[in-house]
């Protein structure tokens, strides 16, 4: 019915129909109520003069009460709307104007060991925050310091411990928020980033797993990196490589969870690799390591079809940033036998078996 903004206003203006509106927004049924307040968000998320007509109206007051309810469900339920809501523009106007990222941000100050299920909703929904290409996330950080709540939510304090599950959801957000080409340079000076780094060293398998994946989003921030996204993604790298004299190169440590037996972790490290390669420093880095192109050649068959399939979107990658870069610049970023090997595994697939001769039984009784 509500369609345009005028049949909005036609709505909202009758008074019998606002007054049924205002009541089941308010309907003390849990679930009729959270089935009003996500219509009427999705019609304020359609534009800033549908959000400023239900607001005048106290019809999104739900969603600021929600917040403070002692039902622990009726938080987890108002933030995933508020989640849904703040990745379009008028919504995350809504949550800054409003008081709402204010009111989280002392959630997450005050209470962050109380409710892990409201805690992990508050994550969520900074990740997909920065994730919107339509919400200005550096502005809202810089008033709220988001990146430095998830910096404490990740690394903890005296107040407030994080358990792995909280931890990876963090790890998520990041990646989400730096994923984004707006945010990345942002994300990347930050020292939530700082301390996103530290962290993959005490990791336990599980969470290196998101990890990799959050790294992956965020050097895959665009499809076609520009040179200044060059620029900020090789000096993230350079922090990541860390002191050559206090530890060995970012990417021989990839190479180890790339080589993992856990085809789980294997191929979060993989799927760091695919973009990096995307890169000219980072084709540069991945063939200064001997180790690491014997890896992406190897047929060894024990791999799985996903591994197969990633090491050779690795070697395509290479192959193709080598190139454009000795086109356009006149660099050469690979070696020429290193060129020829690359590109023979190229072009006899990912799962290329060398034949074998056999010889059968009968064949040697004669």
């Amino acid at each position: 019915i509500c369609k345009t903004q005028e049949r909005l206003e036609a709505v909202i203006n009758n008074t019998e129909a606002y007054t049924l509106i205002k009541q089941l927004a308010n309907s003390r049924d849990s679930i009729v109520q959270l089935r009003m307040i996500e219509a009427l968000t999705e019609l304020a998320s359609k534009s800033t003069e549908a959000t400023s007509l239900l607001e005048t109206k106290s019809l999104l007051d739900p969603l600021k009460s929600g917040l403070t309810s002692t039902d622990i469900l009726t938080r987890f339920n108002t933030l995933e709307i508020l989640a849904e809501f703040g990745t379009t523009l008028s919504g995350s106007e809504f949550l800054d104007h409003s008081g709402v990222l204010a009111r989280i941000a002392q959630v997450v100050e005050n209470e962050a060991g109380q409710d892990s299920l409201g805690l992990n909703a508050i994550v969520k929904l900074y990740g997909k925050l920065g994730a919107a290409e339509q919400v200005d996330f550096v502005s809202l950080d810089m008033k709220y310091q988001i990146l430095g709540q998830l910096e404490r939510l990740l690394v903890g304090d005296d107040e407030y411990e994080p358990d792995e599950s909280s931890k990876v959801e963090v790890m998520s957000a990041i990646g989400l928020i730096g994923g984004n080409v707006q945010n990345v340079e942002w994300v990347s000076q930050s020292q939530c980033s700082e301390e996103f780094i530290i962290t993959l060293q005490s990791l336990p398998r599980d969470a290196k797993v998101a990890w990799y994946h959050s790294l992956a989003q965020i050097l895959a921030c665009s499809p076609d990196p520009s040179q200044e996204t060059e620029r900020i993604i090789s000096e993230f790298y350079a922090r990541l490589d860390g002191d050559s004299h206090l530890q060995t190169p970012f990417v021989t440590r990839l190479l180890t969870s790339a080589k993992s037996q856990s085809q789980e972790l294997a191929m979060s490290a993989l799927s760091a690799m695919i973009p990096l390669a995307h890169y000219a420093f980072g084709v540069q880095k991945l063939a200064s390591q001997r180790e690491v192109l014997t890896f992406l050649m190897d047929r060894n068959a024990e791999q799985s079809h996903s591994e197969k399939v990633a090491k050779h979107e690795v070697i395509v990658a290479m192959l193709k940033m080598a190139e454009e870069v000795k086109s356009s610049r006149g660099v050469e970023l690979l070696t020429a036998d290193q060129v020829s090997r690359l590109d023979l595994h190229r072009r006899q697939g990912p799962f290329y078996q060398r034949a074998t001769a056999t010889v059968s039984i009968q064949d040697i009784a004669a």
